[in-house]
């Protein structure tokens, strides 16, 4: 199974009330997870408890700038806060990193875990606003390349907790996109689908708060329409068009 690289940026407009709120810098995060000698600026050189040092492997990370994101994702949870890292010992298929997640509690934060894979790197995330009573929502785009074939989503970031307090984050993509135009030089197309995204780009606020906005690379519906015959399984083609779309979280669906 294909393991997903999770990009993920901040973008600060339209944070909910809650995420908007002035949140510590990433290097004021270091010492809940490294000894005060081990650090030197932005930099650990040995991260306390991190997951590969169960096989005796020493881990280094370095927390980036900035990319922090804040929210209420989890109802019973106070505040939540992701902080970006790389580490020597993750490798491509994680992004080379992935974010330390915290609780805002009333005397400070609390360090809840590290999550491989969930970076802050290169792509675009949105939090959307749940209200006074409801959890935050975590919408991000979502990359993977491997052999010029390229897969994009548009996911939530899915906050649980259990019994015993651990936190989990589970990527739910909500829809996705396919291109091999890297690796053939156009778009392969199975002709049994009727819409053909190839990329999303520069997501941002809804109108309302159920809803994302972006932009959406496909091939046209016509073309797929006009090469995809009786029995033609696949079709090629260099024609493609970016529309901008509104997408319904809860339906998975474009309005």
């Amino acid at each position: 199974m294909k393991r997903l690289v999770f990009l993920l940026l901040l973008l600060l407009p339209g944070l909910a009330p809650a995420a908007a709120q002035q949140l510590p810098t990433a290097r004021e995060f270091l010492p809940f997870v490294c000894a005060m000698e081990n650090i030197r600026g932005t930099d650990c050189k040995v991260a306390k408890d991190y997951p590969n040092q169960a096989t005796g492997e020493v881990c280094n990370l370095s927390v980036a700038s900035s990319g922090l994101i804040g929210g209420r994702f989890i109802s019973s949870a106070e505040n939540l806060v992701l902080v970006p890292y790389g580490s020597d010992c993750e490798p491509r298929a994680t992004g080379f990193g992935g974010a330390m997640l915290f609780e805002k509690q009333q005397r400070g934060y609390a360090f809840k875990g590290y999550y491989p894979g969930i970076t802050t790197g290169g792509g675009e995330c949105r939090v959307v606003a749940g209200g006074p009573r409801l959890r935050d929502k975590l919408i991000c785009l979502t990359s993977f390349m491997q052999g010029g074939y390229a897969e994009m989503s548009v996911a939530q970031m899915v906050f649980t907790q259990d019994f015993g307090n651990r936190m989990f984050i589970t990527v739910d993509p909500l829809i996705t996109a396919s291109s091999s135009e890297g690796a053939l030089g156009t778009e392969r197309v199975e002709c049994k689908r009727k819409y053909w995204f190839t990329a999303f780009d520069r997501l941002r606020a809804g109108p309302d708060a159920q809803s994302v906005v972006l932009d959406v690379a496909m091939v046209p519906p016509d073309v797929i329409k006009r090469y995809c015959g009786i029995g033609v399984v696949e079709m090629t083609t260099r024609e493609s068009i970016t529309k901008t779309f509104t997408l319904d979280i809860e339906s998975r669906r474009f309005r």
